[in-house]
């Protein structure tokens, strides 16, 4: 991803390349770019993303522990980053994807598409959490 913020000469947001000046690129990561993320933002995020999984963490989706322990890291990363500030929102799901899956995934009674709209118009809940641990089939349509 560094190499992609360089060799696509991407635009990255000034407030975070200033915070980072030593590693400017390090703003192409959503982590990084939360600390001084101002547009109130909700994410979608699997705790399971098939792809990071597989290649951030290079772990085997058979490693059930390790699957559970990379969502255990993403999920505190999202609620020390992103959503230490009180304008952002998050649908952390406990499902096996990568991206997609708006109206796919269930949670006391809202899916990604309700709970976005919930928050969007000022609903007071910002965090929309699954907390099952991987594989979690139940979880998943």
């Amino acid at each position: 991803m560094r190499w992609v913020a360089g060799a696509m000469n991407s635009t990255l947001p000034a407030a975070c390349v200033a915070a980072h000046a030593a590693d400017p690129a390090a703003c192409i990561f959503a982590e990084v770019i939360a600390e001084t993320l101002k547009t109130p933002t909700f994410a979608l995020q699997g705790k399971y993303d098939s792809w990071q999984v597989n290649n951030d963490a290079h772990v085997k989706t058979n490693d059930t522990a390790a699957v559970n322990a990379w969502g255990a890291m993403l999920s505190q990363r999202i609620g020390s980053g992103l959503l230490a500030q009180p304008q952002h929102g998050a649908f952390l799901d406990s499902c096996l994807h990568h991206c997609g899956g708006f109206d796919n995934f269930h949670l006391d009674g809202f899916t990604q598409a309700t709970a976005h709209a919930a928050w969007y118009g000022g609903g007071a809940r910002k965090l929309y959490n699954q907390t099952q641990s991987y594989p979690c089939a139940s979880c998943c349509k």
